[in-house]
């Protein structure tokens, strides 16, 4: 099994950390805080921190990568039209999604306005050029907020002359977790390979705290 290391570059990071969002998403119980109101927490932080100087301390909190989970998951739910606590996890298969849904979706919670957009842009630190929105910058909006917020890889259905049509779903993977442990192995094996440690002699029975 080869040992699991990562470089430091700021790209190793961002892959590492959108991995950690998918393992994150499947063990986590998140809040009910609606994206809205976490609009509204990070303007009303940046007006403090320029306030009281404390600029850093908002752009670190902005910066932190785990606040992108929790829209990421209100937005797939949306796709499948239940409550946050109903999606399903650890689904290694896929969440399919149905090209309608996604368009919908993008227009419902991404974009019903363009500050809205602006702003879900800059949350996930994506850009798209040109003022218009299409199909494909919604599609692609829409890819780029699971990925970075869940760790899901997008795999693209199949056209129907040229088109997406009805019953030909796109698939959303955990493709850099499946890479990751295929590569690497679980992680539940190479901890049984690790040597035991200082206490092992000791067999004296203690008693679960949890």
């Amino acid at each position: 099994m080869r040992q699991m290391t990562f470089g430091g570059s700021r790209t190793h990071i961002a892959v590492w950390l959108i991995y950690l969002h998918w393992l994150v998403f499947q063990q986590r119980e998140f809040g009910t805080a609606p994206f809205s109101f976490l609009v509204h927490e990070l303007t009303r932080a940046l007006k403090e921190g320029d306030n009281e100087s404390v600029t850093k301390e908002y752009v670190a909190t902005k910066g932190d990568m785990s606040c992108r989970v929790h829209f990421a998951l209100m937005l797939l739910a949306a796709l499948f039209g239940c409550p946050r606590e109903e999606v399903q996890r650890a689904k290694e298969d896929g969440y399919a999604v149905e090209e309608d849904a996604l368009q919908a979706v993008h227009d419902a919670m991404l974009g019903p306005t363009p500050e809205r957009l602006a702003f879900v842009r800059d949350f996930y630190g994506f850009a798209q050029t040109g003022e218009k929105e299409t199909a494909t910058t919604k599609r692609n909006a829409v890819k780029k907020v699971l990925y970075i917020g869940l760790g899901l890889g997008h795999i693209a259905s199949k056209k129907s002359n040229g088109k997406f049509v009805a019953g030909r779903p796109h698939i959303f993977k955990p493709l850099l977790w499946q890479e990751v442990r295929e590569t690497y192995g679980r992680f539940a094996d190479y901890k049984a390979t690790l040597p035991v440690q200082g206490c092992a002699q000791d067999t004296t029975p203690t008693v679960a705290r949890w």
